[in-house]
C-alpha cells in the first residue's frame, strides 16, 4: 500500500469519523554482529644466494706477529611468507532503546 492509498482508507471508531484514527510509530534498535579475525601466515622455504664475489680485507694484528683477514660477502635472502585471514562471525543479537 502505498502514501496515497492509505490517506483514502476509511476507518470505522473513533466517533465514527471518516477520516478515522492513524498513528506513526517509531522503535529504534542497535542490531550487532561480533566477527573475529585471526591472521594466519606460513613461511616457505628459506633460500640463500650470494651475490657478487667477496670482499676480503687483510691487517696486521695488534701483536704485530698475526694477520687480521675479514671476508665480506652479500647475500640474498629469500624468505617467501603467505598471508592470510581466517574470520568467524558470531551469533547476532538485537537490543531495543
Amino acid at each position: 500500500m502505498n502514501q496515497e492509498e492509505y490517506n483514502e482508507m476509511e476507518f470505522g471508531g473513533c466517533d465514527d469519523r471518516k477520516d478515522g484514527c492513524s498513528t506513526v510509530n517509531y522503535q529504534y534498535a542497535n542490531i550487532s554482529v561480533p566477527i573475529e579475525v585471526k591472521p594466519k601466515t606460513r613461511a616457505g622455504e628459506i633460500t640463500i644466494e650470494c651475490c657478487d664475489e667477496p670482499c676480503i680485507e687483510c691487517c696486521a694484528g695488534e701483536c704485530g706477529n698475526s694477520l687480521d683477514i675479514v671476508i665480506t660477502q652479500k647475500v640474498c635472502i629469500k624468505i617467501p611468507i603467505k598471508y592470510q585471514i581466517e574470520t568467524c562471525v558470531g551469533e547476532e543479537s538485537i537490543s531495543c532503546e
